[in-house]
């Protein structure tokens, strides 16, 4: 079943069109520093009922001490490294590679490689 599935996991609950621990890989490019801090886990949970035994995520996301971090005027940090823009939407900066870790089903683990 390739493809592409758009849809919006910041949901408290996600019901896709597919099977669960139907995907291969989860690919998430600037979607976590979107989503309020205090979302992050469960749509990581959400999502994770969808991968296949052994399936990876792949996201790739701002990091702590970005460029776009250091242009943030004063009065723009909501909390630890969260805030808000100036179009109103909010982003949060993550530790760069989140100290080696990425996600798989089975929790974090080492990578070797890293963007």
């Amino acid at each position: 079943m390739p493809g592409l599935l758009f849809c919006d996991v910041s949901q408290k609950t996600l019901e896709l069109p597919i099977p669960e621990e139907s995907l291969d890989i989860i690919t998430m490019i600037f979607v976590l520093s979107a989503i309020n801090p205090e979302d992050m886990a469960h749509c990581i949970k959400n999502l994770t009922k969808y991968l296949k035994p052994g399936g990876t995520f792949l996201f790739r996301d701002y990091g702590r001490y970005d460029l776009a971090q250091l242009r943030f005027k004063d009065g723009r940090c909501l909390s630890d490294n969260f805030y808000a823009r100036g179009d109103g939407t909010k982003g949060i900066f993550l530790y760069t590679a989140r100290d080696g870790q990425t996600i798989h089903r089975g929790g974090p683990s080492k990578s070797s490689k890293h963007c």
